[in-house]
């Protein structure tokens, strides 16, 4: 499996956009691929593969197709990942920050205090296939909770679908919910911010940018 930069990559390199659900993670690597924006900084260049590397193959592929073209892996993949007996110099991870605190939670624990989201996360980075990257880059797509909620409700108008899956169920409390929603939102970019600090203590993270979502809702994929 050869990444689209391979060559340029001497170590190992993780690069991530992570965010809330709804704030452009999807939207922004497909501008990316469009348009050459060096959505991990200007010193990296074009990690993005571009659109024509990318004909043929979507969010939907399966691993391998993605990993061939150096399209990006989201949370659905690392199963798969951790089974990959080679794995690319470089590689792109769409990350849904509540998503990955849903899945990687103590199933024992209901908190969902910082301590509780920070453990999550740090499983998240503990998985096989992750720990081969010595670097990470990290872009964070950041706007306020108020927003994230706009953007749900534009996304299903009508609620979500009345034969919606667990996962998705429980993503709409979690934003939505006045009880949960708030407190939860804070611990999660708290634990996020805790996360990257450990990154770069111990001298994981190459770089990080925040960004403020700037996607409009409805604009390309969703993210």
């Amino acid at each position: 499996m050869t990444h689209h930069l391979s060559a340029l990559a001497q170590i190992g390199h993780l690069f991530v956009v992570a965010g809330y659900p709804t704030l452009g993670k999807s939207s922004s690597l497909w501008q990316a691929a469009q348009t050459g924006l060096p959505l991990f900084g200007k010193e990296n260049g074009s990690v993005v593969p571009s659109m024509q590397a990318l004909a043929g193959v979507g969010e939907n592929s399966d691993t391998a197709t993605k990993l061939q073209a150096g399209f990006w892996l989201t949370l659905a993949d690392i199963p798969n990942l951790n089974n990959e007996p080679r794995l690319p110099k470089l590689l792109i991870l769409h990350l849904d920050l509540l998503l990955a605190f849903l899945l990687l939670r103590d199933r024992q624990d209901p908190r969902v205090g910082p301590n509780a989201v920070a453990a999550a996360f740090a499983r998240l980075f503990e998985q096989p296939a992750l720990r081969h990257y010595q670097k990470c880059t990290v872009t964070t797509l950041f706007s306020r909770l108020d927003e994230v909620q706009r953007r749900w409700r534009h996304r299903y108008p009508g609620g979500i679908p009345f034969d919606s899956g667990k996962i998705l169920r429980t993503k709409d409390q979690m934003i939505n919910d006045p009880n949960v929603a708030a407190p939860l939102f804070v611990s999660i970019h708290r634990a996020w911010a805790s996360c990257l600090k450990s990154l770069a203590d111990r001298d994981m993270l190459a770089g990080h940018i925040q960004l403020g979502s700037t996607i409009r809702p409805g604009a390309g994929s969703a993210g």
